[in-house]
C-alpha cells in the first residue's frame, strides 16, 4: 500500500516511537505511559504518524499482560517494527539506561 502524500509532496512515514516501559513498579510503569503519551501526542500535533508499543498497549496490557509473556510482547513489537519506516527513541526518559528491551527492538532492525 503506498504512503499518503503529505501537504508538501512528501511521502509521510510511519515511526516506532521506542521507550522504557518495564518496571517492578506499576506506578512508574503507569507514569511512563503517560509520558510516552505526551510525546507521541505532541509529534501527532505536528503531522507525523507514530506508533507507540506502550501507548498503542498499555490499556491492552493491563487486562493481557499478566497472562502474556515477554516472548509474545517482543514478536508483537518486531512486527510492528517491520511495518515501521523508522524508529524513534525517547533518549531522555526515566529508564531508558536500562531498558534491555530497547536493545533487542534495534536489533532487530
Amino acid at each position: 500500500m503506498p504512503h499518503s502524500k503529505g501537504l508538501i509532496g512528501m511521502s509521510k512515514k510511519l515511526i516506532y516511537l521506542a521507550s522504557p516501559y518495564s518496571h517492578p513498579d506499576p506506578a512508574v510503569m503507569h507514569a511512563r505511559y503517560e509520558e510516552v503519551c505526551q510525546i507521541a501526542a505532541r509529534l501527532m500535533k505536528q503531522g507525523l504518524f507514530v506508533f507507540s508499543p506502550i501507548a498503542h498497549s498499555h490499556g491492552i496490557f493491563q487486562h493481557a499482560g499478566h497472562q502474556t509473556d515477554f516472548e509474545y510482547w517482543r514478536e508483537y513489537d518486531e512486527m510492528m517494527i517491520d511495518k515501521c519506516d523508522e524508529i524513534w527513541v525517547c533518549d531522555n526518559m526515566d529508564g531508558i539506561k536500562d531498558y534491555e528491551r530497547l536493545t533487542k527492538q534495534t536489533n532487530v532492525v
